[in-house]
């Protein structure tokens, strides 16, 4: 066994989202230390095309954020697909080629044209791959109900390679990485859909057991009602695909009008609208009070957030202390003039909203519900509740991210609880987990 085999096997690469979450967390810890440091103290940052700035929105979006999306798309898309699991060896290549393209960044500056074009083609490469990976199972799926997440993919591809095609031309990238906002809050839509239909119906199961306790069914030696019976009080949660849909292409649209038209009033009426039909979104979560439960509520925040961040640009008077000024340097050193940082784009790529959407990606496998027999990050039944999910159902991501199975609530038979999920596998007796 080869040493690569012996660190593919450690737990840490069972399954993809475990060392790809990990680097998002630590890696999102480096770059605020690094940026707090510039600000603070004006230690130095790495050379890069561009300076500071690019630097530190680059890696916020295409370092951090792609990080959490490799470690979600490769653990979900064998769920969703019902196809085996990206091997061992296949997460850490992957994680070796991410790690060798921030590093390649991080020198682009140091080592000159060379460095540019082996950051560019590590950084693209690795975006490749994991589109290259998820493409033939998302197609090959009798119905394409996730070809949503394959277009999404592509779109990112495409920016990071326009990123580092403006670099080597010596041209200032920060178009991109405007863009590559726009691409993520897609992801970020698709992958709630999938991820919310878990949570919050588990939320409201919890709420319909807690009022039937309250009302004393218990006590009286009944059997407490389960999870399906007696809903007339409280709905069941649904991610309707048209509003969904209706949301994927206004921030589509704003995007593609803001790379387009930048500063021009046809953008800023354009995110007028995609606000509205991302704030849209928030009419299927009003369910009553599971919606304050921890997991949900936090999944509700980031679509408000979502949708108030998606407005108008607008530059702030420097004299309010509103804006930054800086002056990027091109690829050969030369100053391109004053960049004014609004506080609407800001808001785009802002370090705390990078890490809140790394947590709601990480509520799908955190909160994962009950595991069959199978292999851990493959192959469970998370893959007719993602199929649902696709479709406004029932069901949701959860039980695909967690590689443990986990009990049924108190009080709930087991059996029951699965049928109630669409899972597999649960035992058929109607044991009581006490």
């Amino acid at each position: 066994m080869t040493s690569f085999d012996r660190l593919a096997a450690k737990p840490l690469f069972m399954c993809s989202f475990r060392s790809f979450f990990l680097a998002t967390a630590l890696y999102g810890v480096l770059l605020l230390l690094g940026w707090l440091g510039f600000l603070a103290t004006g230690i130095g940052l790495p050379d890069v095309p561009g300076g500071p700035i690019v630097w530190h929105a680059h890696e916020l979006m295409f370092g951090f954020g792609l990080a959490a999306v490799a470690g979600f798309v490769l653990t979900a898309v064998p769920e969703f697909t019902a196809t085996p699991a990206f091997g061992r060896r296949v997460t850490l290549v992957l994680l070796l080629c991410w790690a060798a393209a921030r590093v390649a960044f991080w020198l682009s500056g140091v080592l000159g044209a060379g460095g540019a074009v082996l950051a560019a083609l590590l950084n693209s490469g690795f975006m490749a791959g994991i589109v290259v990976l998820v493409a033939p199972r998302l197609w090959r799926d009798p119905e394409r109900r996730h070809l949503s997440f394959l277009w999404g993919l592509a779109a990112m591809w495409l920016v990071v390679s326009g990123f580092h095609a403006d670099v080597l031309r010596g041209l200032y990238p920060m178009r991109w990485v405007l863009a590559g906002a726009g691409a993520m809050m897609v992801l970020i839509v698709v992958a709630m859909s999938r991820v919310s239909m878990r949570i919050v119906n588990d939320a409201l199961d919890a709420e319909r057991l807690r009022r039937a306790a309250a009302q004393g069914d218990a006590m009286a030696g009944e059997r407490p009602r389960l999870p399906g019976e007696d809903d007339d009080e409280l709905p069941a949660y649904r991610a309707r695909p048209p509003r969904r849909n209706l949301a994927v292409f206004g921030i589509a649209a704003h995007t593609l009008a803001e790379f387009a038209l930048p500063g021009s009033p046809i953008a800023g009426w354009i995110a007028l609208a995609a606000a509205a039909a991302v704030l849209n979104l928030l009419n299927d979560w009003h369910v009553g009070r599971a919606l304050l439960t921890r997991w949900a509520f936090l999944l509700y925040a980031v679509i408000l957030d979502d949708g108030a961040r998606l407005r108008p640009d607008r530059p702030v008077p420097a004299r309010r202390g509103g804006s930054i000024q800086c002056r990027p340097a091109s690829a050969d050193g030369r100053r391109d003039g004053p960049v004014d940082l609004r506080r609407a784009l800001h808001r785009r790529t802002h370090p705390l909203r990078l890490r809140a959407r790394y947590a709601a990606m990480g509520a799908g496998g955190r909160t994962g519900d009950r595991r069959s027999g199978a292999g851990a990050c493959g192959g469970g039944p998370a893959r007719d509740a993602g199929g649902r999910a696709a479709g406004g159902e029932r069901g949701g991501l959860g039980a695909g991210l967690w590689p443990c199975r986990r009990l049924p609530r108190r009080g709930v038979p087991e059996a029951a609880a699965g049928r109630r999920h669409g899972l597999r596998g649960t035992d058929g007796g109607e044991r009581m987990r006490l």
